[in-house]
Protein backbone atom coordinates (compact mmCIF):
# COMPACT_ATOMS: atom_id res chain seq x y z
CA UNK A 1 0.00 0.00 0.00
CA UNK A 2 0.88 3.29 -1.07
CA UNK A 3 1.13 6.23 1.38
CA UNK A 4 0.84 9.71 0.27
CA UNK A 5 4.42 10.60 2.32
CA UNK A 6 5.83 8.07 0.24
CA UNK A 7 4.25 9.75 -3.16
CA UNK A 8 5.68 13.02 -2.16
CA UNK A 9 8.85 11.67 -2.52
CA UNK A 10 8.74 11.22 -5.72
CA UNK A 11 7.37 15.07 -6.17
CA UNK A 12 3.55 13.44 -7.13
CA UNK A 13 0.52 13.49 -5.43
CA UNK A 14 -1.07 10.00 -7.27
CA UNK A 15 0.01 6.62 -8.01
CA UNK A 16 -1.84 7.60 -11.12
CA UNK A 17 0.45 11.08 -11.69
CA UNK A 18 3.88 8.27 -10.70
CA UNK A 19 2.79 5.81 -13.26
CA UNK A 20 2.41 8.22 -15.90
CA UNK A 21 6.05 10.14 -15.04
CA UNK A 22 7.77 6.85 -14.95
CA UNK A 23 5.93 5.80 -18.55
CA UNK A 24 6.96 8.99 -20.42
CA UNK A 25 10.32 7.95 -21.51
CA UNK A 26 9.52 4.65 -23.01
CA UNK A 27 12.24 2.59 -24.20
CA UNK A 28 14.64 4.85 -21.69
CA UNK A 29 15.68 4.12 -18.77
CA UNK A 30 14.61 6.40 -15.93
CA UNK A 31 17.12 8.06 -13.59
CA UNK A 32 15.78 8.31 -9.98
CA UNK A 33 18.73 10.14 -8.72
CA UNK A 34 19.60 12.84 -10.96
CA UNK A 35 18.66 16.22 -9.62
CA UNK A 36 19.34 18.16 -13.24
CA UNK A 37 18.50 15.56 -16.03
CA UNK A 38 14.75 16.49 -17.37
CA UNK A 39 11.76 13.70 -16.65
CA UNK A 40 14.09 12.40 -13.61
CA UNK A 41 12.40 11.84 -10.17
CA UNK A 42 14.03 14.46 -7.95
CA UNK A 43 14.87 13.14 -4.53
CA UNK A 44 14.33 15.38 -1.80
CA UNK A 45 17.47 16.95 0.13
CA UNK A 46 18.45 14.92 3.18
CA UNK A 47 21.36 15.79 5.48
CA UNK A 48 23.79 13.29 6.23
CA UNK A 49 25.15 12.69 9.64
CA UNK A 50 28.83 13.90 9.79
CA UNK A 51 30.92 11.89 11.61
CA UNK A 52 32.79 13.50 14.31
CA UNK A 53 36.01 11.69 13.84
CA UNK A 54 36.15 10.90 9.78
CA UNK A 55 38.44 8.67 8.68
CA UNK A 56 41.21 9.42 5.76
CA UNK A 57 42.80 7.40 3.31
CA UNK A 58 46.34 7.33 2.98
CA UNK A 59 49.24 5.05 1.22
CA UNK A 60 52.19 3.59 3.52
CA UNK A 61 55.42 1.44 2.27
CA UNK A 62 56.17 -2.25 4.10
CA UNK A 63 57.80 -5.25 3.25
CA UNK A 64 55.97 -7.84 1.90
CA UNK A 65 56.61 -10.22 4.91
CA UNK A 66 55.17 -7.77 7.37
CA UNK A 67 52.09 -7.55 5.59
CA UNK A 68 52.04 -11.35 4.88
CA UNK A 69 52.40 -11.85 8.69
CA UNK A 70 49.26 -8.95 9.34
CA UNK A 71 47.08 -10.72 6.88
CA UNK A 72 47.91 -14.03 8.50
CA UNK A 73 46.75 -12.70 11.77
CA UNK A 74 43.01 -11.26 10.20
CA UNK A 75 40.51 -13.70 9.43
CA UNK A 76 38.38 -13.54 6.10
CA UNK A 77 36.08 -10.73 7.25
CA UNK A 78 38.43 -8.72 9.21
CA UNK A 79 39.40 -5.25 7.79
CA UNK A 80 43.39 -4.74 7.41
CA UNK A 81 42.69 -1.36 7.92
CA UNK A 82 40.88 -1.83 11.28
CA UNK A 83 43.37 -3.86 12.57
CA UNK A 84 46.53 -1.21 11.33
CA UNK A 85 44.64 1.21 12.93
CA UNK A 86 44.13 -0.64 16.11
CA UNK A 87 47.94 -1.25 16.41
CA UNK A 88 48.70 2.27 15.46
CA UNK A 89 46.22 3.54 18.37
CA UNK A 90 48.08 0.89 20.85
CA UNK A 91 51.48 2.35 19.76
CA UNK A 92 50.24 5.21 20.79
CA UNK A 93 49.38 4.95 23.95
CA UNK A 94 45.56 5.37 23.41
CA UNK A 95 44.94 2.11 25.31
CA UNK A 96 45.45 2.22 28.99
CA UNK A 97 46.99 -0.76 30.52
CA UNK A 98 44.43 -1.75 32.95
CA UNK A 99 42.54 -2.90 29.32
CA UNK A 100 45.52 -5.38 29.27
CA UNK A 101 44.90 -8.61 31.20
CA UNK A 102 47.82 -9.59 34.00
CA UNK A 103 48.96 -12.47 32.17
CA UNK A 104 49.81 -10.45 28.56
CA UNK A 105 51.22 -7.45 31.03
CA UNK A 106 53.72 -9.62 32.67
CA UNK A 107 54.76 -11.75 29.47
CA UNK A 108 55.32 -7.88 28.27
CA UNK A 109 57.39 -6.79 30.95
CA UNK A 110 59.12 -10.52 30.92
CA UNK A 111 60.70 -9.25 27.16
CA UNK A 112 61.36 -5.84 28.40
CA UNK A 113 63.50 -6.30 31.44
CA UNK A 114 66.96 -6.62 31.68
CA UNK A 115 67.58 -7.76 35.68
CA UNK A 116 68.15 -11.26 35.19
CA UNK A 117 66.45 -12.21 38.77
CA UNK A 118 63.11 -10.50 38.06
CA UNK A 119 63.04 -11.87 34.06
CA UNK A 120 63.27 -15.35 36.59
CA UNK A 121 60.65 -14.93 38.89
CA UNK A 122 57.83 -13.76 36.22
CA UNK A 123 59.24 -16.41 33.57
CA UNK A 124 58.52 -19.09 36.97
CA UNK A 125 55.27 -17.25 37.57
CA UNK A 126 54.12 -17.30 33.79
CA UNK A 127 54.64 -20.86 32.90
CA UNK A 128 53.57 -21.89 36.82
CA UNK A 129 56.77 -23.17 37.63
CA UNK A 130 58.28 -22.66 40.92
CA UNK A 131 62.00 -21.39 40.99
CA UNK A 132 63.96 -23.87 44.19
Amino acid sequence: MTTAGQLLLFGVASVNELLAKLTETPGRALDLTAKSTKNAVEWPDMPRRRSTDPTTAISITMTRSLLDDIDDCLTRTQSRSAWIADACQTKLGQYPAADIDTRKLMAMLHARVDDIVLKTLLLDRLTGTESK
